[in-house]
């Protein structure tokens, strides 16, 4: 694995000392400087401080490792990235504030950052993990996030003599946390050396109290599958109305599985591709799924209602 350096600049990473502690006047190094010359740089690195130190008071002991960890994962990058450039300094940590605000409760965020090398990859990999006592549904997202890192390059080289460094990216977003539901998605960016980068999407979605692999049939029966199947179709078809805009609706969805054979209905039975968020369901079709690479992801969105109506007495959408 690669070793993360412990980098300090612009940020007191001392477990006894509080995370809003950082002082101006005694700023020594470049980025330190270029922080406190700025007037929106130093703003948002004081929120972000601030957002560290209450965020760090709320945790147990695992979870302040993680945070401190991916504190120093996230300075690192920082730096590398920006430099002393004061509008990126300011963005990324409004960026960092924004994401330790929105840790979820009972977990703690995590950071990974690996430098490219002349053989090997830069990996950025970004998300919350559970932590202290929790649940069956919580293990079971903790092993598939696992399972994301497992399956990245994080400290593992290519086997290819000579090429360019890479590039893979991961932000885990937790869309979705109630009493009976948890929906994140691991948003994925990579690119190895080919025409263009590549982007992609891993999700989880389960029962949190029982961690039970979701079943749409189970859920809708056939009818209910039938019209989402439709509905879905019907979506895919109005967001590329330059391929399918000059037919009509039926015969726009036979030329869409005609081009894509069984995707939609296999996309919308399997549960992994959906992922539920405020502004309701939404099922997932990555780059070349249904539609060219230029077209970029596809998505089908339906309200909540609609789904916990369809659901019935499941509860698992309230």
């Amino acid at each position: 694995m690669i070793r993360i350096a412990i980098a300090v600049a612009a940020f007191s990473l001392s477990g006894s000392v509080p995370a809003f502690a950082f002082d101006c006047a005694k700023a020594s190094t470049a980025i330190d400087k270029a922080i406190c010359g700025n007037d929106e740089a130093k703003a948002e690195n004081g929120r972000m401080e601030q957002a560290y130190g209450e965020l760090r008071g709320r945790l147990d002991g695992e979870g302040k490792k993680l945070l401190l960890d991916g504190q120093r994962a996230w300075v690192k990058y920082r730096d590398e990235r920006c430099g002393t450039g004061a509008s990126c300094l300011a963005e990324q940590s409004g960026e960092r504030a924004d994401a330790l605000k929105a840790t979820p409760a009972g977990a703690a965020p995590f950071f990974l950052y690996q430098t490219g090398v002349a053989n090997g990859y830069t990996v950025k990999m970004t998300g919350y993990r559970f932590t202290g006592d929790f649940g069956k549904g919580e293990a079971a997202y903790n092993r598939w996030l696992d399972g994301l890192i497992a399956d990245s390059p994080y400290g593992d080289p290519p086997e290819e003599e000579e090429h360019h460094p890479y590039e893979w990216e991961v932000d885990v977003v937790m869309h979705h946390l109630s009493g009976r539901l948890i929906s994140a998605v691991g948003w994925l960016y990579n690119y190895t050396g080919g025409a263009h980068p590549n982007s992609g999407s891993e999700g989880f979605l389960a029962d949190r109290a029982s961690a039970a692999p979701l079943s749409a049939k189970a859920l809708f029966g056939g009818p209910g599958l039938a019209m989402l199947e439709r509905d879905c179709a019907r979506q895919i078809i109005e967001t590329q109305s330059e391929v399918y805009g000059d037919v009509g609706e039926d015969e726009a969805i036979k030329a869409l599985e005609e081009g894509y054979p069984g995707t939609v209905k296999e996309t919308v039975a399997e549960m992994e591709r959906w992922h539920v968020d405020d502004d309701g369901v939404h099922i997932r079709f990555d780059s070349y799924a249904i539609a060219p690479y230029a077209a970029g992801p596809q998505e089908c969105l339906f309200p909540l209602a609609d789904i916990r109506a369809m659901a019935g007495d499941s509860g698992l959408f309230d």
